[in-house]
């Protein structure tokens, strides 16, 4: 034991110092953590509890074709799925998506529907006219 002015050290006294140190630490350690983690979880969550959105860069909103082939092509950002006409197509790590089709002559609508983890749906319309003589423009964009 030694005694130094008003303060009495021993080796109790100093291991008992140390883990309490120890503790404080341990417990700063732990909240620092959580404080990360809770960051971490804010900023990655956005996508999670966004709603899901559908960028079609082809076809046109309305088409005319002379082919019955046709391309739908796009990216649909925070969605877990995407279906056409009520069929599920895939999709690329980063939401990318190129479909092919075959459609019959006259006027086709295609729904696109892109749907979050959390069940939101987001839909375009394409509407694509395949006719053998395209002088008759049986398609034109609706004036609003």
């Amino acid at each position: 034991q030694l005694i130094a002015g008003n303060y009495q050290l021993s080796a109790h006294g100093a291991s008992y110092k140390a883990l309490k140190s120890s503790k404080i630490f341990s417990r700063a350690l732990v909240s620092v953590g959580i404080f990360l983690a809770l960051v971490y979880g804010f900023i990655f969550s956005k996508g999670l509890f966004s709603q899901p959105n559908i960028s079609i860069t082809t076809p046109d909103e309305y088409f005319n074709s002379s082919s019955s082939h046709i391309t739908l092509q796009g990216i649909a950002n925070h969605a877990k799925e995407v279906r056409v006409n009520g069929e599920e197509i895939n999709l690329s790590k980063d939401g990318a998506f190129i479909e092919s089709f075959n459609l019959p002559q006259g006027m086709t609508i295609l729904r696109i529907d892109a749907k979050s983890r959390l069940g939101k749906i987001m839909t375009r319309y394409r509407t694509i006219v395949v006719a053998s003589d395209l002088s008759m423009n049986i398609v034109s964009k609706k004036i609003e």
